[in-house]
C-alpha cells in the first residue's frame, strides 16, 4: 500500500492519502475519500485518476509518494511527525534507556563544568595559545567517558534495529558500522554551544564524518583511541577542546534518538543551536486516527 502526499506549491502537506484496493483513503480526513467503481491495476494509476474525483474548491495539491507507511517509524532514530499534524503525537520510545542517556550526559557535564572552572575555554586571546588545547588527567579521563558513552548510544541504535533472528554480536561493531548512521540521523547538522562562553564556535560533533575513514575523519574521536591505548605517547591529544566535543557528541546522540526536548532535562551549560531540518517525505506519518497504532521497522542499510 503506497502513501501519497497531497502538497501545495510550497511543498506544505494538505492531506496524506494511501490507495486500498478501489478506495482512495484520506487517512486523516476520511470525509474526503474516494470510491472508485473498480481498482486500478496500480496505485499511480489510482492516483492519476483522483484530482479528477475530488472537488477542486480548494484547489487540489500535486500528489507525490511518500517514503514511510502511516505509522511507521524506526526505533531510537527521530524525526518530527508531518505537517499539519507535527507535534500531535510521537513514536514509543525507550524511556529506560533515554533516562539512562540523560543521567550519564548530566554527569558528564557536571565534570566539564568543573573543568571549565579552571581551565578557561577560550581561544580568541590574541598572542596566546589557545586554551582548548590545553590537556591532562582530568580532561583525558572526561575525554574517555564522553567518547564510551557516545560507543554505547550507537550500539544502542543498532541493537534496536538489529533485524529478527539470532541477535547479531554489538560487541564487534566499529565506527565503520557506525558511521552508517550519520545520513539517516543527519547526525551532521546538529551544532551545539556552552552557555556562557560566546567567544567560542559552536561545535559539530560530527562534521567531516565520512565512510571512507570513519575514526581519523572524528577528530575527537581519533583523539579518544590513541589516549586510551597509548597515554603517555599520545597525551597531548587529550585536550579540552577534544573532551567538550565528545561531551556534545553525546548530546547529539541523544536528541537524534529521542528528539530535542531532550536537551531541556540537562544543564543548560549545553546548548542544541542547529537541528536538521527535514523535508515532509522524511517526516513519520502519524497512526491513522482508527487504529493510533505505531509501527516499528528496523532501518535500512545498518546490518
Amino acid at each position: 500500500m503506497t502513501v501519497y502526499y497531497e502538497i501545495d506549491g510550497s511543498d506544505t502537506v494538505l492531506h496524506v492519502w494511501s490507495i486500498e484496493g478501489p478506495d482512495a483513503r484520506c487517512v486523516y480526513d476520511p470525509r474526503q475519500s474516494v470510491h472508485f467503481p473498480r481498482a486500478f491495476p496500480t496505485d499511480d494509476e489510482a492516483i492519476v485518476a483522483l484530482p479528477n474525483a475530488l472537488p477542486n474548491d480548494p484547489p487540489r495539491g500535486r500528489f507525490v509518494p511518500g517514503k514511510f507507511a502511516v505509522g511507521q517509524y524506526h526505533p531510537r532514530v527521530w524525526r518530527p511527525t508531518c505537517e499539519p499534524y507535527e507535534g500531535q503525537g510521537n513514536p514509543p520510545r525507550d524511556s529506560v534507556a533515554r533516562a539512562s542517556a540523560l543521567g550519564q550526559l548530566s554527569a558528564l557535564v557536571r565534570s566539564l563544568r568543573e573543568i571549565c572552572r579552571t581551565v578557561e575555554p577560550d581561544q580568541s586571546v590574541p598572542g596566546t595559545q589557545s586554551n582548548l588545547l590545553a590537556y591532562g588527567h582530568e580532561i583525558r579521563n572526561l575525554l574517555l567517558i564522553a567518547s564510551t558513552e557516545v560507543e554505547a548510544l550507537w550500539q544502542g541504535v543498532f541493537e534496536a534495529n538489529a533485524p529478527a533472528g539470532p541477535a547479531p554480536n554489538i560487541e564487534r561493531l566499529t565506527t565503520s558500522n557506525y558511521v552508517k548512521l550519520l545520513a539517516p540521523m543527519r547526525l551532521s547538522e546538529y551544532s551545539v554551544e556552552l552557555a556562557g562562553y560566546p567567544r567560542l564556535p559552536a561545535f559539530v560533533p560530527f562534521g567531516g564524518w565520512d565512510l571512507v575513514a570513519p575514526t581519523q575523519s572524528l577528530a575527537w574521536y581519533d583523539a579518544y583511541n590513541k589516549v586510551k591505548h597509548a597515554r603517555e605517547r599520545n597525551f597531548p591529544h587529550a585536550t579540552l577542546a577534544n573532551a567538550i566535543i565528545a561531551v556534545c557528541a553525546c548530546l547529539v546522540m541523544i536528541a537524534a534518538q529521542f528528539g530535542p526536548r531532550a536537551q531541556s532535562e540537562v544543564d543548560p551549560f549545553l546548548r542544541l543551536t542547529t537541528l536538521p531540518t527535514w523535508r515532509f517525505d522524511e517526516k513519520y506519518l502519524l497512526p491513522a486516527p482508527d487504529t493510533r497504532m505505531w509501527r516499528s521497522t528496523p532501518l535500512p542499510g545498518l546490518w
